[in-house]
């Protein structure tokens, strides 16, 4: 049998943490790897309880894991089994594993401990984690934009430099990034739908297959860069800038989207294999849960290509 276990620290009291962990409000805001709404989320947070939650990958695929609860300490610790009841890994087909979640108050607010174990082998194992990985990484943003702290620790100031320009420039789009910054600290402006499609679409950079990212664009899809992209087509961006940029780029971590409506504001830090970073704002329209048009201003000079445009280095 394998196990895994990851650590993360959250900006907000373990009895919030422990909410977000029981509930079935508090589970659907952050459960599955990838940047999707739950489907279903059905929890009996209670000794001899059970649980059920239904998500969609971004592969499209849908997976439903479930399990009963065995330990329920509130706030500090939480024991359940998991099984998948679809999707999932086949070695884990029919199998009974067991999930571990330790919540430890500390000055910044709480450290969880999750341990994932009686796993049947060492890909079972690296498949889990990679899927809780994403998943806690979803929970730390969650609650951490809830209580008004930040979501990430990249260089604040850089951030803020870049936001602040994107401001100034969607004066020219109407105003939507002015309106957005009005509302309370945390929100997007922007539906779930739309605010998950976006998230998937920088996601997907990571994973190197094209086909999850070519269906959240739209057929007419168009691109803009000042590195002279001027409304390229799908098939055009696909060539100029996935093909030649997709194996020089690890990641796209998004720092904030603000918006509304169809239409947002996104400011990313990516990160080269090279350990290299750069920093985009780029706008993005959508209809019909598709993305319709990006819009790319370049931030910050870097050693390296801003990740789009022509493959220029």
């Amino acid at each position: 049998m394998k196990s895994f276990t990851l650590t993360r620290r959250i900006a907000a009291r373990p009895s919030i943490v422990f909410d977000a962990l029981t509930t079935a409000d508090g589970v659907a805001a952050w459960w599955g790897p990838d940047d999707l709404p739950v489907i279903l989320a059905e929890v009996d947070a209670r000794k001899g309880g059970c649980y059920r939650v239904r998500f969609r990958t971004a592969d499209g695929l849908e997976h439903e894991a479930c399990g009963e609860y065995l330990e329920v300490v509130r706030p500090q610790r939480l024991v359940m089994s998991w099984r998948w009841a679809s999707g999932g890994e086949a070695e884990e087909a029919g199998q009974t594993s067991r999930i571990e979640i330790g919540l430890t108050a500390i000055a910044t607010g709480t450290e969880l401990v999750f341990t994932h174990g009686e796993l049947r082998n060492d890909a079972s194992a690296k498949s889990h984690e990679r899927g809780w990985t994403g998943a806690l990484t979803k929970l730390v943003r969650h609650l951490e934009s809830a209580n008004g702290a930040p979501a990430a620790t990249m260089a604040r100031r850089s951030a803020i430099a870049i936001t602040s320009g994107a401001i100034a420039l969607a004066a020219s789009f109407g105003g939507v990034a002015l309106m957005a910054c009005g509302r309370a600290a945390g929100g997007t402006g922007l539906s779930s739908e739309n605010e998950a499609v976006i998230r998937s679409w920088y996601k997907g950079w990571e994973k190197k297959d094209w086909h999850p990212l070519d269906v959240l664009l739209a057929d007419d899809f168009t691109f803009t860069s000042a590195a002279g992209d001027d409304h390229i087509s799908k098939s055009e961006f696909k060539k100029n800038c996935w093909d030649t940029q997709i194996d020089l780029t690890q990641r796209l971590d998004v720092q904030r989207i603000f918006g509304g409506g169809n239409e947002a504001f996104v400011l990313y830090v990516g990160l080269t294999k090279n350990g290299k970073t750069f920093r985009n704002v780029e706008y993005l329209r959508l209809k019909d849960g598709k993305i319709e048009a990006i819009e790319c201003y370049f931030g910050a000079q870097a050693s390296f290509p801003s990740g789009v445009g022509g493959g220029k280095k």
